[in-house]
């Protein structure tokens, strides 16, 4: 960018946007009004899995992605599809952890990876648990401690 334009917009009002991946309420509210905007109905447990994305491209993004499902949907009725099976690829690619300025402790590592497996086995935590090598109960305790600490 040139420095002349740069100095030209920035002299003037600065607007900061809250980050959707440091308050995950706010993925709930657009999800809300959007449905509401475009008259489509998203299933709760779709808005679950979009609040434990961290969603880098922020609004934009996340705009984008439910444009995109509204095009391809068959009916007014937002779920989980293939588009989202994208998201966790691509939220949980080890090159995007590698590039991210913040380092994450094991134990954040553990608790996404957990949360992927969860997801790719459509929320179920017996499936998720065995394919984890660990007790249902175990996987329950996993994302709730998540849960409790984003809440």
């Amino acid at each position: 960018m040139r420095k002349d334009f740069y100095y030209r917009i920035a002299s003037c009002f600065k607007v900061s946007l809250p980050s959707l991946r440091d308050n995950t309420k706010l993925i709930s509210t657009y999800c809300n009004d959007y449905a509401l905007e475009h008259g489509v109905y998203i299933v709760p447990k779709l808005v679950e899995f979009y609040e434990s994305l961290p969603w880098p491209g922020n609004y934009r993004q996340l705009k984008g992605h439910l444009d995109r499902k509204c095009v391809l949907a068959k009916c007014s009725k937002l779920d989980f599809d293939s588009t989202d099976e994208l998201l966790i690829e691509q939220s949980s690619s080890i090159d995007e952890i590698v590039r991210q300025e913040k380092i994450l402790s094991l134990n954040e590592m553990k608790i996404a990876y957990a949360r992927k497996v969860y997801i790719n086995n459509n929320q179920n935590f017996q499936k998720a648990a065995t394919k984890l090598g660990i007790t249902a109960r175990s996987l329950r305790n996993i994302l709730q401690d998540d849960i409790v600490r984003s809440g």
